[in-house]
């Protein structure tokens, strides 16, 4: 171990070395705490124009890499809203995460998905079953009546008509109702060109009056107000009648008409007034009508398997590759088909995905159920049954750490399909549960150890399905695997820590009162990780432990300071105490219930005993 450098109390000038004696609580391995952000994320944006893309080059880290062309290493593509796009094609086809831009200026923030339509206006002709219309409004598109320049695509049956004539003039795709569930976005391709609504001889914003949204990002509401004030354009603060435009990337709470900021960048590099009804933020809300809903598309409906399942995703139910005992819903081809019934799943056909499409909302599936329950469908496992594990009563928080890029994008997809909170960033935000592609001694793993949190493997990624009774320690990292004596040491700990923080409510580093003798790389480090994990850090006087890095080179008076591989050491060697005391407190509590169990019963025999009695004597008493 390296040699740290203590003063003499009497002079500062005089300093002996001294080396750290082996200590009980010291690892056999030297530790310190890893980053494990390292890993390269390749965004790819589309609709984005030039100034927007160097802006954003200068606010993101080096392991964020924006490519101009989408291929198979691209994590993310990244828009404001649904455009039609090769790119945006072509990344829905290879199953490619589309998001908001805005992640890219806050990182902090969840990596928001775009809906498949989100944003996009159409129209039908001669279209009379509302089916078709909600398969695209539940997918973020808005209906409207007429067609113009700016609609972005007609359904229609009868392509001779006066609509479809108009959208083939302007190049607006016109889509069969044929087509309509194949989820086929090649048919959309059309002739995308942003429309001018005037070229101006004076600047692009002359006679305008702009509202920019104060919630955006700093740096682009400052580039904002740039592009307008040197365009000739007029800039207020109130939202006023005499605003002609507010933009933002949300709807937010304003009255009237909100647009997306990317107007002002493309009319900049257009140098033209663009139409702005393509860029109006349409108010609409997810309807999760099939939300809880797990489901399993039988083989008999193969030629329309894939039909189904775009109408059940639509509609906000996952659809689950093989049939098991988390599926809620076997949707089939015919009532009789199914002689057979497992409990508290329904078997129903296909017309009942079609009526809850129609009614955009769950209908009573009585009608379009089996006639008999399906039992033995699938056969349980002998001797083993589910458990209901409560993880908390908080909600739950998600964070990734030592995630392959593609895993932490199936993560994302996840908790997004679930609505379910999580941060992606390098950053402990207090999680409750943390999946952990590899063992590592990363700040979010520490952290959440530290405070009990879930550490999962990534198979867990592929299994949750949000049920209420979902077992949470089949997947949590456990002793066992075929790893080193000190990540046997490290994933021991999960659980143990975990239970320890439940049962007592303290973090590992309760109480401590800490200073720190560290150098300035892995300072802010050991600060984060102590306290989040209930330290309170000191320069002081008042502490309670003391700690030196092994590379500090400093001075260091406190003759009882301890080598930073004592934090590590209390969190996995002081671990095995912990699961003692945890079967000590368990055993207590076992036995303390099972006295309260006998005594409950013997006081309900005693009082139906009196009870009897009681009766006795009054039959008695009625007969004399």
């Amino acid at each position: 171990m390296s040699c740290n450098t203590i003063a003499s109390p009497c002079t500062r000038k005089c300093c002996i070395q001294i080396s750290f004696e082996k200590q009980p609580w010291m690892l056999t391995q030297s530790l310190e705490i890893c980053n494990t952000q390292a890993q390269r994320i390749v965004v790819t944006t589309t609709g984005i124009t030039q100034t927007e893309i160097e802006l954003i080059k200068s606010l993101i880290p080096e392991h964020i890499v924006i490519q101009d062309k989408l291929s198979s290493s691209t994590n993310y593509l990244l828009t404001y809203r649904c455009i039609f796009t090769p790119k945006y094609i072509q990344a829905v086809k290879w199953h490619i995460p589309i998001i908001r831009i805005g992640w890219l200026y806050d990182r902090r923030q969840n990596t928001s998905k775009i809906q498949l339509f989100e944003n996009t206006v159409f129209s039908t002709s001669g279209i009379s079953n509302d089916i078709f219309k909600n398969y695209y409004i539940i997918q973020g598109a808005t209906y409207s009546e007429d067609v113009c320049r700016t609609t972005d695509f007609l359904i229609c049956e009868d392509t001779e008509n006066e609509k479809a004539e108009f959208c083939r003039q302007y190049g607006i795709p016109v889509i069969s109702p044929k087509d309509v569930f194949k989820n086929d976005l090649s048919l959309f391709l059309g002739n995308f060109k942003m429309n001018a609504q005037h070229r101006v001889d004076e600047g692009v914003f002359s006679g305008k009056v702009f509202l920019i949204d104060p919630g955006l990002p700093l740096r682009l509401f400052n580039r904002l107000k740039r592009c307008i004030l040197d365009h000739d354009g007029t800039r207020v603060s109130i939202a006023e009648s005499n605003v002609d435009f507010i933009i933002s990337d949300r709807a937010g709470d304003y009255k009237g008409k909100v647009y997306f900021y990317q107007l002002v960048f493309d009319c900049v590099e257009a140098m033209s007034f663009l139409v702005p009804d393509f860029y109006e933020i349409k108010r609409t809300s997810r309807v999760p009508v099939l939300e809880n809903c797990i489901c399993y598309v039988s083989n008999e409906l193969a030629e329309n398997k894939q039909i189904i399942t775009n109408k059940l995703q639509a509609m906000g139910a996952r659809v689950r590759p093989k049939l098991d005992f988390y599926c809620n819903y076997l949707i089939t081809k015919n009532k009789g088909d199914m002689e057979k019934n497992i409990k508290q799943r329904r078997v129903v056909t296909s017309d009942w995905v079609d009526q809850c499409l129609h009614a955009l909302r769950p209908v009573r599936d009585d009608k379009y159920a089996t006639r008999t329950p399906m039992s033995n469908l699938l056969k349980r496992s002998k001797g083993k049954s589910r458990v209901t594990y409560l993880c908390n009563t908080r909600e739950m928080v998600f964070q990734f750490t030592g995630l392959p890029a593609h895993f932490k994008a199936k993560a994302i997809e996840l908790c997004e399909r679930y609505k379910l909170k999580y941060f992606d960033c390098e950053t402990y935000e207090k999680c409750t549960h943390l999946i952990m592609g590899k063992v590592n001694t990363s700040e979010k793993f520490l952290s959440a150890l530290a405070n009990g949190a879930w550490i999962l493997k990534i198979d867990f990624i592929d299994n949750f399905d949000n049920s209420p009774g979902f077992n949470f320690e089949r997947y949590e990292w456990a002793a066992g695997e075929d790893v080193s004596d000190t990540d046997a040491r490290i994933i021991e700990s999960v659980a143990k820590w975990r239970k320890h923080v439940m049962e007592t409510g303290r973090p590992a580093f309760y109480k401590w009162v800490v200073k720190l003798y560290c150098e300035d790389s892995r300072l802010e480090s050991y600060k984060r990780v102590l306290s989040n994990g209930g330290a309170r850090i000191t320069d002081g006087d008042d502490f309670n432990q003391c700690f030196v890095s092994k590379n500090y080179k400093e001075a260091v008076l406190d003759k009882k300071a301890k080598s930073t591989d004592a934090i590590f050491a209390s969190c996995f060697e002081k671990s095995v105490e912990l699961g003692t005391v945890h079967f000590m407190y368990m055993t207590s509590v076992r036995r303390r219930n099972e006295k309260l169990l006998y005594t409950s019963n013997l006081l309900s025999f005693v009082y139906a005993m009196l009870s009897g009695l009681r009766r006795l004597l009054q039959m008695a008493i009625l007969k004399r």
